[in-house]
């Protein structure tokens, strides 16, 4: 039987073998750990195991189009197989760059696979009417196995999500179905989504959750957040909503 205690933490206490454990205040704290079994009781404490580092937090406006290193500084990437997770690819938004994010979901041999790209914290104080825009393209395979694209904000680092767009399949597609998916765009087989941030916290890291049904390759690139003057949500590329 496992006994954890960890002062400062949540949760401070825990019975599981590897607990999860969230300090919201940044500097150190200590950990104990009792273990049971049918020898007996054996315990350990440090008083300075973990040390918490204040958030990095980036100022909006903000611009990511990860033409640098992968994944881009203070971005992190939770992932179910690393082998088809999110990499970098030499395709760029539009062509205008050489570089994007990707996913491989057409070489995944299991299903569904949850693969997260997550942001630093982006602080928009200030901002009126703030939005999230990205470009992205995919393609299914003719079968349409229906991959997915989520994007979420959170303000606990990953523990919980609050979801702010959902596509898949044929309303994720910027690309004709084609005979395995791994179809790579051209410069017209882009789409820029743009999401509407009015009434979330305002500052938060931003999540692009793959989730993975072994259709197509799905990128995205130019990840920004900015604002608009107008009152209106805008647009998939080339449309309009109100």
């Amino acid at each position: 039987v496992y006994s954890w205690q960890f002062p400062g933490g949540t949760p401070a206490f825990s019975n599981l073998p590897n607990p999860q454990i969230l300090y919201n205040v940044s500097g150190t704290y200590a950990v104990s750990l009792s273990i049971t079994n049918s020898l007996g009781v054996d315990s350990v404490s440090n008083s300075s195991y973990i040390t918490v580092q204040p958030p990095i937090v980036a100022i909006a406006p903000f611009a990511e189009n990860f033409e640098g290193s992968f994944p881009p500084s203070d971005w992190k990437i939770f992932e179910q197989n690393s082998t088809y997770g999110w990499k970098q690819n030499v395709i760029g938004g539009y062509g205008n760059s050489s570089l994007s994010a990707y996913v491989a979901n057409v070489n995944s041999t299991s299903q569904p696979v949850k693969e997260i790209l997550l942001s630093p914290e982006i602080n928009f104080s200030g901002f009126q009417n703030p939005i999230l825009f990205f470009d992205r393209a995919y393609s299914t395979d003719l079968s349409l196995n229906m991959d997915t694209l989520k994007v979420f904000y959170t303000t606990d680092c990953n523990v919980t999500r609050t979801y702010l767009y959902v596509k898949g399949g044929l309303d994720l597609a910027t690309i004709p179905p084609n005979s395995n998916g791994g179809a790579y765009p051209d410069s017209s087989q882009w789409a820029t989504d743009t999401i509407g941030l009015s009434g979330i916290p305002q500052s938060a890291k931003f999540g692009f959750e793959s989730n993975n049904y072994n259709g197509g390759n799905l990128y995205i690139d130019n990840v920004n957040i900015s604002y608009t003057t107008s009152l209106f949500s805008i647009q998939e590329k080339n449309e309009l909503s109100i």
